[in-house]
């Protein structure tokens, strides 16, 4: 079972953040529906290889029609694969028990 630390921790960084960005404070069995999704897009993403992932963000940047102000444009292009696939990789393995209950 992964760590209770772990945990709160998570619960209290995702709570945190959606309450600064969106004003929405949820609760507790909440967050952790949306801490396990996290997870489990992380471990989903361990799964597939780094061409993959270039792939997909090739085809996100023409999904969307009207651009405002170049918005879509400049956050596709913040999208850095290698870095972010290196970053969920190391994610995984400092916390692969927490994602090894999740598969369960």
């Amino acid at each position: 079972r992964a760590s209770a630390e772990f945990e709160s921790t998570c619960s209290r960084q995702i709570s945190e953040f959606l309450h600064t960005q969106a004003g929405v404070k949820l609760s507790q069995e909440n967050l952790e529906c949306i801490r396990q999704g996290m997870l489990t897009t992380c471990a989903a993403t361990c799964n597939l290889s780094l061409g993959i992932l270039k792939k997909v963000k090739d085809e996100v940047k023409h999904t969307v029609q009207i651009d405002w102000e170049n918005v879509w444009k400049d956050m596709v292009g913040l999208i850095k694969p290698k870095f972010h696939y290196a970053i969920i990789q190391k994610a995984f393995m400092l916390n692969k028990s927490s994602f090894t209950t999740m598969q369960r």
